[in-house]
This record gives C-alpha cells, sequence and structure tokens, in this order.
C-alpha cells in the first residue's frame, strides 16, 4: 500500500492514457501468445497439443501484472513522467487484484467448454491412440 505514496496528486493520473495502456497491453499479449503459438504449430504439427481453450488461458494468465512490474518502475530514475508512473501502478494493481481474483473463474469457464469441445475430445483419443502404438 505504500506505493500509493508515489502518486501524490489526483492531477497526475490520466484514465485515457490508462485505458489505452491495458489496452494495448491485451493486444500485446494477444499477439505474442497466438503468434507464437501459430509459429509451434508450424513447426510441430504432429505433436502439438495446445488447444484454443488452453492458448486463452495462457492469454488472460499473463495479463496479470505484478511484483516484477512494480520493482521495474521503481528501478527507474525519478525522470519519468508521472503520469507514466502512476499508470503502471494503477494497471499493476488493477490486474494483480482485479484479474487475479477473476482467474480462477475464468479457468473454470475455458476448461468447462474445453470439456464439451468435439475436437478437443478426437485430438486426445486420438494423441491417447497414437501412445498405445509406442
Amino acid at each position: 500500500m505504500t506505493s500509493w505514496s508515489y502518486i501524490t496528486n489526483s492531477s497526475k493520473v490520466s484514465a485515457s492514457f490508462l485505458g489505452l495502456s491495458f489496452g494495448i497491453t491485451c493486444v500485446a499479449r494477444l499477439g505474442c501468445i497466438y503468434g507464437t503459438s501459430a509459429i509451434a504449430y508450424l513447426i510441430k504439427r504432429k505433436t502439438w497439443m495446445v488447444n484454443r481453450y488452453e492458448m486463452s488461458i495462457i492469454w488472460f494468465a499473463g495479463l496479470i501484472r505484478g511484483a516484477v512490474a512494480f520493482a521495474l518502475i521503481q528501478t527507474v530514475e525519478n525522470k519519468l513522467n508521472p503520469v507514466v508512473i502512476s499508470t503502471i501502478l494503477f494497471i499493476v494493481f488493477f490486474t494483480t487484484v482485479g484479474l487475479g481474483a477473476f482467474m480462477p473463474v475464468y479457468v473454470k469457464y475455458f476448461t468447462k467448454r474445453m470439456s464439451l469441445s468435439e475436437k478437443v475430445k478426437m485430438k486426445e483419443l486420438f494423441l491417447k491412440e497414437k501412445e498405445k502404438e509406442k
């Protein structure tokens, strides 16, 4: 809670910059997860076992920013704009507390959808058959 002392004036908080930063973070994480998964799929087609539901869970888990981001902003000299510091602190707290608390619900929802997916069931069956052949 002492991190709130870094935000001394409410005029140093920009809601539009905060929303834009969080939106860019979500889109960038989405591109990284699905982009690297596409590359991995091209390299290991027959053995690639991560489905879209699992990638969605990985994406959401990666949005949870925390102590690392807070520590990094603290190592930067005070030459940063106060708006940048306050934005990073708000994103850290929102993602750690808000999204972290929502994570079990998100995982439960996508795990249930994954268990109902026929495509996932067929792939798991195929992989079990292939494993039995070895």
